[in-house]
């Protein structure tokens, strides 16, 4: 298993077969703290799966996903590691919109092609620099959100 390290953080090294953190990304203006919810369940050296949900803030179907297989996932079976990012952009989530209002970006166009200089481009630099790069497998989630249209 590759080593993953942010923040203070060894992904490795951790003893608890189940661990769910905050990992903190910037402060607002108002001093309040946005961070990014990380799950990591299971051990050894087997693969690395990363499962990320809710680039878009109104996307909220993958991040009730991300929880009902954390609950699920039984370390014990496992060679290796799941981690799962069931909120990547908080801005938007907690603001119920497909982008934040603090830089109108979509994430899902920023990974791994613009300098991180906007709070989203700076989140989508630490999910893809620490977590995509790292890992064996990654599982991206969307769906529809509100005002969505059916055929």
């Amino acid at each position: 298993m590759k080593k993953i390290k942010i923040n203070k953080i060894n992904i490795k090294k951790k003893t608890k077969q189940k661990d769910y953190m905050s990992l903190e990304l910037f402060n607002l203006v108002d001093s309040s703290q946005i961070g990014l919810p990380l799950a990591i369940v299971g051990k050894g050296t087997g693969p690395v799966v990363t499962i990320i949900a809710a680039q878009h803030g109104n996307e909220w179907s993958g991040s009730y996903a991300c929880h009902m297989l954390y609950e699920r996932l039984d370390p014990s079976k496992m060679d290796g590691k799941v981690i799962i990012i069931p909120i990547a952009n908080p801005p938007a989530f907690l603001q119920k919109s497909r982008v934040s209002s603090l830089d109108h970006i979509d994430m899902n166009r920023t990974y791994g092609f613009v300098k991180k200089r906007k709070p989203t481009e700076h989140i989508a630099s630490i999910i893809f620099e620490n977590f995509c790069l790292k890992s064996d497998f990654v599982f991206d989630l969307h769906s529809g959100g509100p005002g969505e249209y059916f055929p």
